[in-house]
């Protein structure tokens, strides 16, 4: 359900941040996650549901007060999905929404719309932190392994070869040490522990200032976002939750940036700049923000690892910086849990880097250049730029490249816990599984993801079921435990599930008489046909255990 419109009065009750709890923490933990944002809270509630003991530790004694980040795509929304969280974000997330860039002559440059991926959610979907955030927490605090600190601030980090000793300081109190195992620095841009590591933050802050403005009970609830790309005043006006609607207007060189964010400047700035001529202005915040592209030189030091803003930041224009941060937690916390339940070797936890870099550096990219072609200044170039847009929309093959979102660079992991030699076209190995879904023999509907439940899995594609549970006798399998699950085009005796059409089918139809070997994050680590399965199952355990002479 989406969010219903609400009153400003209204919005800013719902926003009100809420006091962090202040367990009691163990002087012993398997993971410290340093940081309550979105990334970190992603993080508590993943390794909580998969049985690790958490210390949650944030400096601020409340949740956000401030509605920073606000687009969450559809691998986002597919985790929160898989963690139990989709009843309680009922009512917070805006319906699916995309994002016209506008030519100052009249056109579109390019339109994407809002749809359903193969994920099964929305390509965009709107939320506001404050209230994202305490939706997280909550799920958190589900589990009674996870522990939660508000109001404590880390002063000291210093790890060995056994682990890692956090010390903690509080306005009263005295200082607390704690151990741990491993260590999720989520603490967001300004990182304590990146710098306390002395971790370089490479990358350039960007000449692109600019004033954000959130507001309520907005008319205009086109399901999409306006970049209006006016040499002028470049802008964009992003659709949010509650009816609301957020403004993001490029500083000029002569702005004064003391006074810009008055009612009466951005009263001006709406007048002259927006399709909102004398609306009234029911303003929740105002902000003035700059903007960077950064990248840590390592996302891991020993037993500590960097997420969310403490690994990397990027400009909004791409709407991918909580959604990138997300992916960190997914892809990290699954192999922690393997490593602590002795089910792989700490040698795996290497592949965080190794499968994370290549694509946070993509997306930070791509958000820099998505910035660079809406906010330009100069007359001549924007209308060399809109030329060129208008030539190509008159393919209808570009039109639906864009609207399909196809130039937005996808996590598809090129090395890691995985094997590429599939010999099949368009393998789907480093890439996720779509969000299959099926029929049970009694008729009821399922999904993949429900089925895998965050295990490893081994998927047959029209292979019944005991042609792969002779597969699971080797050492490897014995040890991952891996769900079986077998899936017919029509159900037969023999499958668990049959395949449900109603989304595309091609990669089903491709896959027919393979095994899929599935990661607990979706990722397919593996496919062979049955004939080939042994081999690539060894070729894969050697990647995941030679190392550790297992």
């Amino acid at each position: 359900m989406v969010s219903p419109v609400l009153t400003l009065e209204e919005t800013m009750t719902l926003l009100t941040p809420v006091a962090g709890p202040r367990d009691s923490l163990p002087a012993e933990i398997e993971v410290a996650i340093i940081g309550a944002g979105p990334a970190g809270l992603t993080a508590a509630n993943l390794l909580g549901q998969l049985g690790v003991k958490v210390a949650l530790i944030e400096r601020n004694a409340r949740t956000s007060d401030l509605p920073r980040a606000i687009a969450v795509d559809d691998e986002y929304m597919r985790l929160l999905d898989r963690l139990g969280l989709g009843p309680e974000l009922d009512g917070h997330i805006s319906k699916p929404f995309g994002v016209h860039f506008s030519s100052p002559l009249g056109f579109a440059l390019v339109a994407v719309p809002g749809f359903i991926t193969p994920n099964g959610f929305g390509n965009r979907n709107a939320v506001s932190q404050p209230m994202f955030e305490k939706i997280l927490l909550k799920g958190a605090q589900r589990f009674a392994h996870v522990h939660s600190r508000f109001g404590a601030s880390v002063t000291d980090i210093a790890q060995d070869k056994d682990g890692v000793t956090i010390t903690l300081a509080e306005e009263a109190g005295q200082p607390q040490t704690i151990r741990t195992r491993y260590v999720l620095a989520c603490d967001g841009a300004r990182s304590f522990v990146r710098q306390h590591l002395g971790i370089p933050f490479e990358g350039a802050s960007l000449d692109q200032p600019h004033l954000v403005v959130d507001l309520a009970e907005v008319p205009d609830q086109a399901g999409f976002s306006r970049f209006i790309c006016n040499p002028r005043r470049p802008l964009n006006a992003v659709l949010g939750p509650y009816g609301g609607r957020r403004l993001e207007f490029m500083l000029l060189p002569g702005d004064n940036h003391a006074t810009i964010a008055s009612d009466e400047s951005i009263r001006a700035l709406v007048d002259r700049h927006t399709p909102y001529k004398g609306m009234p202005l029911k303003i929740i915040r105002r902000a003035i923000y700059g903007l960077a592209e950064r990248l840590a030189a390592r996302l891991q030091d020993g037993r500590i690892f960097l997420l969310g803003d403490a690994a990397h930041i990027m400009p909004p224009f791409g709407a991918q910086g909580m959604n990138t941060g997300a992916r960190d937690g997914a892809n990290l916390c699954w192999k922690i849990a393997a490593v602590l339940a002795g089910r792989l070797p700490s040698t795996a936890l290497a592949t965080y880097e190794i499968e994370r870099r290549e694509h946070i550096r993509q997306t930070i990219d791509y958000s820099v250049h998505i910035g660079k072609l809406a906010n330009i200044r100069f007359w001549p170039l924007a209308l060399l730029r809109d030329a060129f847009f208008a030539l190509v929309n008159l393919s209808p093959a570009v039109r639906r490249y864009f609207a399909e979102m196809r130039h937005l660079p996808k996590p598809v992991i090129k090395d890691g816990l995985l094997l590429h030699d599939s010999g099949i076209d368009n393998s789907p190995v480093g890439r996720l599984l779509p969000r299959w879904l099926l029929r049970a023999p009694d008729g009821h509907p399922a999904n993949i993801d429900a089925e895998i439940a965050m295990q490893w899995a081994l998927i047959g594609v029209n292979l019944p079921r005991d042609a792969l549970e002779k597969f699971t006798t080797s050492v490897p399998w014995m040890q991952l435990s891996p769900r079986l699950i077998s899936i017919s085009a029509s159900l037969e005796y023999g499958y668990d599930f049959e395949f449900d059409r109603s989304r595309a089918s091609e990669l089903f139809d491709a896959l027919r008489g393979h095994i899929l070997i599935l990661r607990p994050d979706n990722v397919v680590a593996g496919v062979a046909l049955a004939k080939d399965f042994a081999a690539m199952s060894d070729a894969l355990a050697i990647k995941l255990y030679a190392q550790a002479g297992l």
